[in-house]
């Protein structure tokens, strides 16, 4: 089990180097969004490790949202992990508890197994399109305490019963409105407008 071989492990962070690049690059790319860029940047220190509070970039479909996201990454080298809230009607990604025969751990513990550092970004399509019934959880509040570093940097993962450090992933959400969104989520983003 992968698990096992991480336990009382550190996990390397991926460090941000020459962020001023990484930003005239951006702005290079998408010279339409020069102060959306900066504030989607601010966060970052050179030879700290990368990490960014919280972001929803609001915009219209087919304004490059997602692109964006990826191309951050890979000018970072770090993991994305892409999930398509638009499928997401019930609470799994927190994953399911070992009491269930298909046990699952959250989906922000498997993007750090699947990167190999504990800083990668988590990228959550079209937020606004998950369900909002609460039958078996729903994304959004489970979304939640992982947003508060306090909270997740001693997060009980249900999937692996134990507790695990999520507090330097950096969660960059697209949407193209952000009115379904219920008061609580919402106020823990930074709410970034992309123009066309």
């Amino acid at each position: 089990f992968d698990w096992k071989k991480l336990i009382n492990k550190r996990i390397p962070l991926i460090v941000a180097h020459d962020v001023a690049s990484i930003t005239a690059t951006l702005r290079a790319e998408y010279p339409h969004a020069w102060r959306e860029i900066a504030m989607l940047l601010q966060d970052l220190r050179d030879d700290k490790p990368i990490w960014m509070r919280p972001v929803i970039l609001l915009g219209d479909p087919g304004s490059g949202k997602s692109r964006l996201v990826r191309r951050l990454a890979e000018l970072l080298s770090l993991y994305v992990n892409r999930h398509d809230a638009s499928s997401a009607m019930d609470g799994m990604f927190a994953g399911t508890t070992k009491g269930w025969s298909t046990a699952q751990p959250s989906m922000p513990a498997n993007a750090v197994l699947a990167a190999g550092h504990a800083n990668p970004i988590i990228m959550i399509d079209e937020i606004e399109k998950a369900s909002e019934s609460t039958h078996n959880g729903n994304l959004w509040n489970v979304l939640t305490p992982l947003l508060e570093r306090e909270t997740s940097a001693r997060y009980r993962d249900k999937g692996i019963d134990c507790q695990i450090d999520l507090s330097l992933l950096s969660y960059i959400a697209t949407a193209n409105s952000v009115e379904r969104l219920p008061s609580p989520l919402r106020d823990r983003f930074r709410i970034i407008r992309i123009p066309n």
